[in-house]
């Protein structure tokens, strides 16, 4: 029934003319909203509605507490980056945390070399995301960790690697081999990057493509909260353009948004597994020959959907 929802959303989408930047092309998203009123991670904390602290005053790297004192669901995207506490994190998986409640979520250390708080305030929201070529890999696996031990590890060590892979790329040298370190050395260019691609009203969702590579496609709920995400979505597809640069591109004559779109329903019919989210909702991981998906529906609603190649 979970399955057949999500390929049932995707007929609702349209996709706009594909726009290209310096190697990366974008293709908004449009279409109905599909999921719950929610909000997202950086509008809570700026609006001082939403907290994310330590677990306990000695900290567990794999987790977080998250304190929610709105009476909406606050919504944190995969891959997000927290950045604070004694060592900056990111997120595991998309989650939904429920209104006016704490929840401990699952997270993987992206700052190795460090293990001390800086400051006592909590952790902050930056709308930057994990390259999503490192995503991708995360969330597979991660999906080995669900069938195996039904928890949501993405694997530290193999984090760590990665974080380590695009530090030596870009030519960062990091203190506390932080995520975020790489992404200041680039922020000048990364800022560019995504200004050239602006949200637009009733946007859902966005696909991104690195010449004929696909990045993923991402799809949201509600238009809403698309145009809260938008600069940490198209974050994680800049970024990715960055670790790159330099590699052979092939470049692709035409980007069809329809055909994209029917590539995304043929991936969604693959081989299916849900599991209860760390959060409110259902999480779901789909895998097949043709690619490889991952959603959050809440009540049968959408909340998430990123879809990307095998």
């Amino acid at each position: 029934m979970l399955q057949q929802h999500l390929v049932q959303s995707i007929t609702k989408l349209h996709a706009a003319t594909p726009e290209t930047r310096k190697g990366l092309t974008i293709i908004p998203i449009f279409g109905p909203d599909m999921g719950p009123p929610v909000s997202s991670l950086s509008q809570g904390i700026d609006e001082e509605q939403v907290q994310v602290r330590e677990v306990s005053e000695h900290g567990t790297v794999s987790q977080l507490k998250v304190l929610n004192r709105s009476s909406q669901p606050t919504f944190i995207f995969d891959g997000e980056e927290l950045v604070g506490g004694k060592q900056s994190r990111v997120v595991n998986t998309s989650i939904l945390v429920p209104p006016n409640k704490d929840l401990v979520i699952p997270v993987s250390c992206c700052e190795a070399g460090r293990w001390a708080r800086r400051n006592r305030a909590g952790f902050s929201s930056l709308k930057r995301s994990m390259p999503s070529s490192l995503k991708a890999a995360k969330a597979r696996r991660l999906k080995r960790s669900l069938h195996e031990s039904a928890w949501y590890d993405a694997d530290q060590r193999a984090v760590w690697r990665d974080i380590d892979t695009l530090s030596s790329v870009r030519g960062v040298r990091s203190r506390t081999r932080a995520l975020g370190d790489v992404f200041e050395r680039d922020k000048a260019e990364l800022h560019d990057l995504i200004a050239a691609f602006p949200s637009r009203p009733g946007q859902v969702g966005v696909a991104a493509f690195h010449g004929k590579r696909l990045l993923s496609l991402e799809v949201f709920g509600t238009a809403s909260l698309y145009r809260q995400l938008h600069e940490t979505v198209l974050h994680s597809f800049a970024s990715d353009v960055l670790l790159h640069r330099g590699q052979r591109v092939e470049a692709a004559t035409s980007y069809e948004g329809d055909k994209l779109l029917e590539f995304a329903a043929l991936v969604l019919e693959g081989s299916m597994s849900s599991q209860p989210s760390p959060g409110l909702g259902t999480d779901v991981r789909i895998s097949g020959g043709y690619g490889e998906a991952t959603g959050l529906l809440s009540e049968s609603q959408l909340v998430h959907l990123s879809v990307f190649t095998s």
